[in-house]
């Protein structure tokens, strides 16, 4: 910036001709002694067009409390919107990274964001010998009346060896458990 405050005042150049080119300096302005920058927004619709915004140049000791002020104090608003709302007060060169830095690092967002996690991936237990695993469930039926004993069935314990797909089906009144 100083190199800027430089060219304002006594109209001299960077010597290092990059420099020269990197500082744009049609794009500034000093006003009472504080340098502003004067974005014109390039808008391709000629309904949506604004006009030029000027922003307050930042040194790098304030950057942090900008950044803090319009990230978490103000809602902790994604990238874009909290980009969007600086840019129309403050300008200083590398906005944009530094804030997508802090907002990568900023804690509450990291706590609520709102990314599903990770899927554990889905595995079958081993499966060794036969009956040494068995799956167990009960199915509910329609109440019916067994012809042998004449016991009133309504539910079916179905137990399958996992390695032989053997199966055995019992007929109960209730389930053994609740």
């Amino acid at each position: 910036m100083f190199e800027i405050i430089q060219y304002l005042e006594n109209s001299d150049l960077p010597k290092d001709s990059r420099k020269a080119r990197a500082s744009n300096a049609d794009n500034w302005c000093l006003i009472d002694n504080i340098l502003y920058h004067m974005h014109n927004p390039r808008k391709r619709n000629v309904n949506s067009a604004k006009g030029c915004i000027r922003q307050l140049a930042v040194p790098e000791t304030f950057r942090k409390q900008i950044l803090t002020a319009y990230h978490d104090n103000s809602g902790h608003w994604r990238l874009d919107k909290t980009y969007m709302s600086i840019m129309q007060h403050f300008f200083w060169r590398g906005l944009y990274a530094d804030l997508r830095q802090h907002l990568a690092n900023c804690y509450d967002c990291s706590v609520a964001s709102q990314k599903p996690p990770n899927k554990a991936p889905l595995q079958h237990a081993p499966v060794t010998g036969v009956l040494e695993c068995s799956a167990v469930e009960y199915l509910k039926l329609p109440q019916t009346k067994f012809m042998l004993t004449g016991q009133t069935v309504e539910y079916c314990l179905n137990l399958v060896d996992r390695a032989s797909q053997w199966c055995m089906l019992i007929p109960t009144h209730t389930r053994l458990h609740n």
